[in-house]
């Protein structure tokens, strides 16, 4: 049978940074944690079974979470791309982050 085909995951080098950033912050939920990597493999070409077997989800579940960041990376491309201070910028660029990665559990 074959596989279903995933939807292409292309990072900007701040957005891969950022995602990087909150997996190595130990005070975030695992979840987030858990999500942002999920993205960050997908986007290093890693098939849904790889990612799934990597952290031990289905591959229904690895498929949710990255049509749902898929979906939400206009909101988040429009952020990054207003010219705001870059902490403010930060903050918001991550609780947009945050929202898409953790929500609907």
């Amino acid at each position: 049978m074959p596989q279903s085909v995933a939807r292409i995951i292309v990072l900007s080098q701040k957005q891969q940074h950022l995602l990087s950033q909150i997996t190595r912050v130990h005070t975030n939920p695992y979840r987030l944690v858990q999500r942002a990597q999920l993205v960050l493999y997908a986007a290093s070409c890693m098939t849904n079974t790889e990612v799934s077997l990597l952290l031990r989800l289905t591959r229904n579940r690895v498929r949710l979470w990255q049509n749902r960041f898929l979906d939400a990376v206009g909101s988040l491309n429009q952020a990054e791309s207003e010219g705001i201070d870059d902490e403010v910028l930060h903050r918001k660029i991550i609780r947009l982050y945050s929202l898409c990665l953790y929500s609907k559990a």
